[in-house]
């Protein structure tokens, strides 16, 4: 009965007072207003908005901050952004809110406990019934799809509950922007991977996300290892050469092109772990080349820094692999940088080899066919020659005469381009004895012409599908690749 009797008191204090109560400072801050009513089984109706100061409404900031006044006819403004100490946690002396939705928090405040104003010196205990002003928002929620509030606000005993269900404001209306996350074509050190942070972009999985007016996107590009990799970067603001990380600020559609030009290429920062690579080329006629940066050892050792667990294709012209890359067969070889490392080449005494390929009978096989209604001189089918290197001078040797092999009466002419005619003499500048020599260019097409070749001896099919050696040295020295097989067919069985 005493906490109703001294209740009334308070209210009563309060109420004498609101009539003399001045119109608050008018705040220029713009936003979205609050609108509607609250009830306070106290003191009734809490008005959002008034027709008496319209400058005076309740309006909520981009931020979710409030300012502004509400009206009750009962303790007269209620000021949503006191600036003063709250009695309680929150320390948070104005209302607010998530722009999303959400709790809203903080203290507003009556201005009719103040002896001037809405804020400075508090009246009397016995005016103002032994009340500070201060209204908490208890448990109040903010739904931003429809922009309605609910819950309860707590005015101490003076007020009591107070119901926000019949407020409400503008509903969100959510701002978007599309991040694109590609990579620089033909670029270098582009990274297996890209996220982001907020989650969103997941390259090369998810290329693009959508994030809200303001956010800072922060991209962090990964390595095959998952490791961040350093890199380059550009799209949002200046470019970036040599970070593993970018920020974004999405005030519009922005696209972000990641990986690094050769111009751009910078040596790793100091302070991130790297690894040596050693490359010692010992082979005059080969190149090294790190297909990754674009830099090439061409003669002795280079030295060359990567980034740990960087994986680096190295390419070579020619010679045989050594080192780390030892037993690589091919031209290429791939390194992953864990540790220092070194890869290289040499080359063995002999640097080229011949081989040749006929469509006709495969592999080191030159076909002749002797056909005596052929126009001499005679000549083998097109073969290809297979130099390892651009170009190598090949000497044939053979004996047609060769009994064991099968008596053929006649000698080697010449060797000359697919296209080209057969001499009908021999060319002196390559024949001597039962050999010839002529210089040959990779991949083009030969034919051998011979000087009255396996003339008609009364036994043609002896001759008939037969087989001779033809030993091969390429530069003077002994063919890597072997022999070639001189394969005769006789024109009558064919």
């Amino acid at each position: 009965m005493k906490k109703n009797i001294f209740l009334l008191v308070g209210i009563l204090a309060v109420l004498a007072l609101v009539a003399i109560l001045p119109t608050p400072a008018i705040f220029a801050e713009t936003g979205s207003t609050l609108n509607g009513w609250m009830w306070s089984d106290n003191i009734g109706w809490i008005s959002a908005k008034t027709t008496s100061c319209p400058s005076c409404n309740v309006i909520i900031d981009s931020t979710g901050k409030f300012s502004g006044f509400a009206w009750s006819d009962a303790v007269g403004w209620i000021n949503f952004n006191p600036g003063d100490n709250p009695p309680a946690t929150p320390d948070q002396a104005f209302v607010s809110m998530p722009m999303t939705g959400g709790n809203v928090t903080g203290w507003a405040r009556a201005c009719s406990v103040f002896t001037s104003g809405c804020s400075g010196t508090l009246k009397d205990n016995n005016q103002r019934g032994d009340w500070d002003g201060w209204i908490k928002m208890q448990a109040v929620t903010w739904d931003g799809s429809t922009g309605f509030f609910s819950g309860f606000a707590w005015g101490d005993l003076n007020l009591g509950w107070i119901s926000m269900a019949g407020l409400s404001t503008n509903p969100v209306t959510a701002t978007n922007y599309t991040l694109t996350v590609n990579t620089l074509d033909g670029g270098r050190l582009i990274p297996a991977g890209v996220i982001s942070e907020p989650v969103g972009v997941s390259f090369p999985y998810v290329t693009s996300a959508s994030f809200g007016d303001g956010v800072n996107v922060t991209l962090t590009a990964k390595s095959q290892f998952n490791t961040n990799l350093t890199t380059c970067w550009s799209g949002c603001g200046p470019t970036n050469n040599g970070s593993a990380t970018y920020s974004c600020v999405m005030d519009s559609n922005k696209t972000v092109t990641v990986g690094c030009s050769q111009i751009d290429i910078i040596p790793p920062p100091e302070d991130l772990p790297t690894k040596t690579l050693t490359v010692t080329n010992n082979c005059a006629d080969a190149v090294i080349t790190d297909n990754l940066l674009s830099r090439s050892c061409s003669s002795g050792t280079c030295s060359w820094t990567y980034l740990t667990d960087l994986n680096v294709p190295l390419l070579k012209t020619a010679g045989d692999w050594t080192g780390d890359c030892a037993g690589e067969t091919g031209d290429s070889c791939s390194l992953t940088m864990n540790a220092d490392k070194n890869a290289g080449v040499s080359c063995s005494s002999q640097t080229n080899s011949i081989s040749i390929t006929t469509p006709l009978a495969g592999s080191n096989k030159i076909v002749f066919s002797r056909n005596p209604s052929s126009p001499y001189p005679y000549a083998s089918t097109a073969f290809t020659a297979n130099v390892s290197g651009d170009s190598a001078t090949m000497t044939l040797g053979l004996d047609l005469n060769d009994v064991a092999s099968g008596a053929c009466s006649g000698s080697f002419g010449a060797i000359v381009s697919s296209t080209d005619s057969c001499p009908t003499t021999q060319n002196a500048e390559q024949v001597s004895g039962n050999n010839l020599s002529v210089s040959v260019t990779g991949g083009q097409k030969y034919k051998l012409c011979f000087v009255d070749a396996c003339i008609f001896d009364g036994n043609d099919s002896l001759l008939n599908n037969r087989d001779w050696t033809i030993s091969t040295t390429v530069n003077g020295e002994s063919n890597p690749s072997g022999s070639f097989i001189l394969d005769f067919n006789d024109g009558f069985y064919q």
